[in-house]
C-alpha cells in the first residue's frame, strides 16, 4: 500500500479562505513538542496556549482564559499609553511594556525583555542552544510575573497574548511607517496597511481529519496556506486577524497600540528604525 505525503493547498480567494478559517477541523499548526515538556519551558508554553491547540473543547477553554485576560483592558487607554511612550524605543518593547503596565504586572521592562526572547521560537522557529535556553528561562520568568499557581493553564494564555502581540503589532507599525505617516489620524493608514501590506501575510491551517472547506477537499494531515493579501483584494472584510474559532481575540487592542505608537511618532516628528532593518 502506498502512503502519500501530506499536501499543501494554496488559497488566494476570499470565499475559500473564509471557509477554511471558519472550519473547526482546520487548525493552526499544533505544537509538536507538547505533552511531556517541562512545565515553564517554551515547549510547554506552546503546548498549553490556545493558539496551537487543535482539540475544540480544550481550545475553547483556553481561549476563554485569553479573552478574560483582555476583558479588563480598554483599547482607548492602551492607545493613550502607547502614544505617551518614549520615541525611539524598540517597538516590540513598547507594545509589551504598555500591555504589561495595563495588566498591572510587576517589572514591565523585564516582562518586555522576556517576551522578546520567547517570541524568537514561539511560532516554531529554529533556535540555537543559547537562544533555546534563554527562551526557556524567559518563559519561567514570565510565569513568575503572571502565574496563578492554582491555574498555570490560565497563566499560559496571558503569556501567550503578550508574545502574540509582540512581533505582529510591531510589524504593523513598521509597515505603516513605510507607507508614510499621515498628517492627522491613523485609522486610514492602518486600514490600508492591513489590506495591502499586512504584518501577517499568510495564515496556515492543518487538517485534523478529512474535511471540506469551500471548494477545497482536504485530507487529514494536509496543510492549507492562505495568501492573506490576495484574499483581501476587493473584499469588504479583512482576514489578517483570522476568522472563525481561531480568530485573533485582541484585534481592537493591537490596533489601539499601533495607532498610539504612530501618533507618538507623528508628534515627535520621529520615524524609528525597525528591529532588523
Amino acid at each position: 500500500m502506498t502512503i502519500s505525503e501530506p499536501s499543501v493547498h494554496g488559497v488566494s480567494s476570499y470565499d475559500n479562505a473564509r471557509a477554511v478559517l471558519e472550519q473547526p477541523l482546520l487548525v493552526p499548526e499544533p505544537a509538536a513538542d507538547a505533552a511531556d515538556s517541562p512545565v515553564g519551558s517554551l515547549a510547554w508554553l506552546r503546548a498549553t496556549v490556545a493558539r496551537f491547540t487543535g482539540d475544540a473543547q480544550v481550545h475553547g477553554r483556553r481561549r476563554a482564559h485569553a479573552e478574560a485576560g483582555l476583558a479588563g483592558l480598554e483599547p482607548e487607554q492602551l492607545r493613550r499609553a502607547a502614544a505617551g511612550s518614549t520615541p525611539g524605543a524598540d517597538d516590540r518593547h513598547a507594545v509589551v511594556r504598555t500591555l504589561a503596565q495595563a495588566l498591572g504586572l510587576p517589572g514591565p521592562d523585564a516582562v518586555a525583555e522576556a517576551v522578546v526572547a520567547v517570541s524568537a521560537g514561539y511560532f516554531g522557529g529554529t533556535l540555537t542552544p543559547v537562544e533555546a535556553k534563554a527562551a526557556d528561562e524567559a518563559v519561567a520568568l514570565l510565569l513568575a510575573h503572571v502565574a496563578d499557581e492554582e491555574d498555570l493553564e490560565a497563566a499560559a494564555q496571558l503569556v501567550g497574548l503578550l508574545v502574540q502581540a509582540c512581533d505582529a503589532t510591531a510589524r504593523l507599525v513598521e509597515h505603516a511607517r513605510r507607507a508614510g505617516l499621515p498628517a492627522s489620524g491613523t485609522e486610514g493608514i492602518l486600514d490600508d496597511v492591513l489590506r495591502h501590506d499586512p504584518p501577517v501575510p499568510a495564515l496556515r491551517r492543518r487538517a485534523v481529519t478529512d474535511v471540506r472547506a469551500g471548494e477545497l477537499q482536504v485530507r487529514s494531515g494536509d496543510a492549507v496556506l492562505i495568501d492573506v493579501t490576495a484574499t483581501q483584494k476587493g473584499a469588504a472584510d479583512l482576514l489578517v486577524f483570522g476568522a472563525g474559532p481561531h480568530r485573533c481575540p485582541g484585534r481592537a487592542h493591537a490596533l489601539a497600540l499601533a495607532a498610539g505608537l504612530l501618533e507618538r511618532d507623528g508628534r515627535a516628528g520621529h520615524v524609528a528604525t525597525a528591529p532588523g532593518s
